[in-house]
């Protein structure tokens, strides 16, 4: 089990994973459904969210690496962390109090 810890693909893995989750912020701020800039997305607006999000991932991510046999060099475990991280941070960092996100969703339930 310590072993797996020492594999350096493994943060790189990790860190695909939160690249994706960045992407998905892009994404919002593209779509303009977030005026956010990324800080203040992620630690000034709803900190809780992006910690949520965080450990979500992380779980994801250690439920992946000590539940299979994943070799983390591959462009598939690449691809594989990217969108997990997305999907996560699609699934659990947002704030639908706001209004801003998923108006068309909230104006359905509204009417």
């Amino acid at each position: 089990m310590v072993e797996i810890l020492k594999q350096p693909e493994l943060y790189l893995f990790y860190l695909a994973g939160i690249a994706g989750m960045l992407t998905h912020w892009s994404k919002l701020w593209i779509r303009n459904e977030t005026d956010a800039g990324l800080w203040e997305y992620l630690f000034v607006a709803h900190p809780r969210y992006t910690l949520y999000a965080f450990l979500t991932y992380t779980g994801a991510v250690a439920t992946m690496v000590f539940g299979g046999d994943i070799d983390f060099t591959t462009r598939e475990a690449f691809l594989l962390a990217v969108s997990t991280g997305y999907s996560v941070d699609s699934a659990v960092n947002k704030d639908l109090a706001s209004g801003k996100q998923h108006e068309a969703v909230i104006d359905e339930f509204d009417s």
